[in-house]
């Protein structure tokens, strides 16, 4: 949908060819699926690191490093993406998170600061790609007087995930 598609519209019509597009509904699943499987692990990354036998302290330590990690990878995701393109840059901020994750996943009980350090940093700098990343590829996507409109029911998709993530997360360790 380029900018032509939508400028002259009323907000009534501009919602009737958004629930046409794909590219609509790829924005909006992704908007909801990426907070999804990532949230369950920020909300309670503590809890987890003290489980392992981190002490309280180390635990905020790392999930102070998480984030400025996020901080960081917020301005560098930004420039990576305007200068190799979002999806290069989505790509390596998405390998960052698996990388992280990995690391988090193979903690041992009894952990000193090593592996958590390093899922801070790259869980961090990873998750910081998003958004920047994320207004700008809807700019790229839905140009034009609607924008704003577009990028809020993107944003409504976006609080879904955010919401159900924390639940999900401990819903699956309930269970």
């Amino acid at each position: 949908m380029a900018a032509g598609d939508i400028s002259p519209l009323r907000s009534r019509e501009v919602f009737s060819i958004l629930i046409r597009s794909r590219r609509f509904w790829i924005c909006v699943f992704q908007f909801i699926l990426g907070p999804l499987s990532v949230m369950p692990i920020i909300t309670h990354q503590a809890a987890l690191l003290q489980g392992k036998g981190l002490s309280g302290m180390g635990s905020a330590v790392v999930v102070g490093l998480y984030g400025f990690s996020v901080f960081c990878g917020m301005i560098v995701g930004g420039a990576l993406s305007d200068r190799i393109g979002r999806e290069w840059s989505y790509t390596a901020g998405t390998l960052s998170i698996l990388v992280g994750s990995l690391f988090l996943l193979f903690v041992p009980e009894g952990t000193g600061l090593g592996l958590p350090f390093c899922y801070a940093v790259f869980f961090g700098l990873g998750f910081g790609t998003r958004p920047s990343m994320d207004s700008a590829t809807v700019a790229d996507i839905f140009k034009g007087r609607y924008f704003g409109l577009i990028y809020g029911v993107l944003q409504l998709a976006l609080g879904i995930g955010l919401f159900g993530g924390p639940i999900l997360g401990g819903f699956i360790y309930d269970r």
